[in-house]
């Protein structure tokens, strides 16, 4: 087989990115297309079959879950197990908030984790450890917290719309859209700019000097 021109290399490796992210992502992009087409109920169900299913294609693949997987996926699934059993009317005003409060303290927790957990999920991503220096790990550190800030951001947000109603009628899209939105700046900033912030911040001296 020849090898792919420079043409056709760009196209491999975007379809691989959009694959990565659906892989990470898809429990939560089938939760929010599922809940404006079928309503809350039936969107749950078929999202928990959704991950239940994607969980055992790893078994099968012998292909390793990624640890973002496991935050996103696994801690969603254990949330609508949860409004299952205790019902939606319990749990569903303090679900959102909930779940964004989660997330904000494992990436705090997770800045200051060795190596920081950004730093973990690419090195996953790409198979390889990054070196140790002290720049990368402060890059790494401030990805992180910025990722905590993008969560406790949404978080304070649903609990505002949970408790004065101020958005009316717009409340329940408000909170459905704002994790997708803050999961998907994150994404972009790590994965696509995530190079370009490094030497930026470099040469700014924010991250001192490589050791």
């Amino acid at each position: 087989m020849s090898p792919a021109s420079p043409a056709q290399a760009p196209i491999t490796n975007g379809r691989s990115k959009i694959l990565t992210l659906l892989n990470d992502f898809g429990g939560l992009a089938a939760l929010w297309i599922l809940d404006s087409m079928f309503g809350h109920r039936v969107a749950i169900e078929l999202t928990l079959l959704f991950v239940a299913g994607d969980f055992i294609r790893h078994i099968i693949q012998r292909r390793p879950v990624p640890v973002l997987w496991w935050l996103i996926n696994g801690s969603m699934a254990v949330f609508i197990v949860a409004e299952l059993i205790f019902g939606m009317e319990t749990l569903e005003p303090f679900e959102g908030s909930a779940t964004d409060a989660v997330f904000a303290l494992l990436f705090l927790a997770g800045a200051f984790a060795r190596p920081p957990l950004i730093q973990r999920f690419a090195e996953q991503q790409q198979g390889t450890p990054f070196p140790e220096r002290r720049d990368l790990t402060l890059f790494f550190r401030y990805l992180t917290l910025f990722w905590s800030g993008l969560f406790w951001c949404v978080a304070l947000l649903d609990a505002g719309l949970s408790v004065t109603h101020f958005a009316g009628k717009y409340s329940g899209t408000l909170s459905t859209i704002a994790p997708i939105l803050a999961v998907g700046t994150g994404v972009v900033v790590s994965r696509f700019y995530g190079r370009a912030l490094f030497l930026h911040l470099s040469k700014k001296g924010v991250l001192g000097h490589s050791q």
